[in-house]
């Protein structure tokens, strides 16, 4: 039998909206997840009284992300993580930069709606043989949980407060990119995308993949392009979108969103074993099935995101 990752989940996940903050279910380093009336803790009236013990990571209502010790709270808060993971989705970009510089070559591919606690039941099951082979950390992602905004900052390296990208509908990013870089170091980028160009990334050349053999996915054509260019850049940024579609047609704990997963993963090892530089594979969110939960039981209801809350915001960062 394969024996399960250890769970390393944040102490509390917490969101603040007028009196109240939750601490979402699940089973953290020291301790199990609650749900709490925390009005005691961020109030309408007089929040610079009140401080958050410990590290902590930050959310601010403006969309700033940022890290804290004994944070006193100055303003309106969306949410906070104790004990928070070391990386946020942000790390890509820098990660990325740093090895650029170092004169490597960087491949980032980029699963849509793959949460940390899908990604750990799928490798304790043994269902992930390319993916568990690669170092691996818990990540945060920024808020909202939604793809347009995890995208811009997994590119810039900067929050939705100094990216632009705050919600759904904005495409332009308004400051450089981890392409832009890139570029400024005379080095080819290439993004292989989906049907929807869902920014714009003038820094690299994308090519977007509709579903052209009926397969129900682009994913087999986003990776068939991803394999044509890769020889010929040295950022190449691949995003998966399968697992996300399967986890919201049918759920996030569904056989669909597993097979889904599976078979990313398989693209994951062809495009691994073909690349001769470094590898960062990470995601924008996770999901929860509409109920609120994560649990198996309600495999036939369809999966959602956008909350601040544990399926939502964890998600896995690894690296080669």
């Amino acid at each position: 039998m394969r024996k399960r990752m250890k769970t390393m989940l944040p102490r509390a996940v917490c969101a603040a909206a007028a009196l109240l903050m939750l601490l979402t279910a699940g089973c953290g380093a020291k301790g199990p997840y609650t749900v709490i009336d925390a009005s005691s803790m961020t109030e309408t009236k007089d929040v610079s009284a009140r401080t958050v013990e410990g590290e902590c990571l930050v959310y601010t209502e403006k969309g700033d992300v940022f890290r804290a010790e004994d944070y006193k709270v100055r303003e309106t808060l969306t949410g906070v993580i104790t004990d928070p993971p070391k990386r946020t989705v942000m790390d890509a970009a820098k990660q990325a930069g740093e090895w650029l510089d170092a004169g490597e070559r960087v491949m980032i591919i980029y699963i849509d709606g793959l949460g940390w606690q899908a990604f750990e039941r799928a490798v304790g099951d043994g269902a992930l043989p390319n993916l568990e082979k690669l170092s691996s950390e818990m990540c945060a992602s920024v808020y909202p949980t939604i793809t347009p905004v995890n995208y811009a900052a997994m590119v810039t390296g900067r929050p939705p407060a100094e990216n632009g990208v705050t919600k759904r509908g904005i495409h332009a990013i308004g400051c450089d990119t981890v392409f832009t870089y890139a570029a400024s170091l005379g080095l080819a980028s290439y993004v292989s995308e989906g049907d929807i160009q869902i920014l714009a990334l003038p820094d690299a050349e994308m090519e977007l993949s509709p579903d052209l053999n009926g397969s129900g996915t682009g994913d087999d054509e986003i990776f068939g392009c991803a394999m044509e260019h890769m020889s010929s850049c040295d950022l190449l940024f691949v995003h998966f979108h399968s697992v996300d579609d399967a986890s919201h047609e049918y759920s996030p704990v569904s056989e669909e969103a597993r097979d889904a997963l599976v078979t990313v993963d398989g693209w994951c090892g062809e495009l691994m074993s073909a690349w001769d530089g470094r590898v960062i594979i990470t995601s924008d969110h996770g999901q929860h099935v509409q109920d609120g939960t994560g649990d198996a039981a309600y495999a036939d209801r369809k999966g959602t995101h956008g909350d601040f809350a544990v399926s939502d915001i964890l998600v896995p960062y690894l690296t080669r």
